[in-house]
């Protein structure tokens, strides 16, 4: 579970429903971020000896999560 999804998990919660979203609605993850910051990023690595940009997702993005 996530923070993005509070807003989704709690929807009938009488008493969180409202902040969940509000909360949900602010947060934003890495791979959602990043391509926002492409060409400021693209502008300092090509400044850098190797001009590289890697983002790695967590395996949880790639595989899903199990919880017992």
């Amino acid at each position: 579970m996530t923070v993005k999804e509070y807003g989704h998990i709690l929807r009938n919660d009488t008493l969180y429903a409202v902040k969940a979203a509000h909360f949900s609605a602010q947060t934003q993850d890495l791979n959602e971020y990043l391509p926002q910051l492409v060409h400021a990023l693209r502008d300092k690595a090509a400044a850098a000896a190797q001009p590289t940009l890697v983002s790695h997702p967590h395996c949880t993005l790639r595989h899903g999560k199990s919880c017992t």
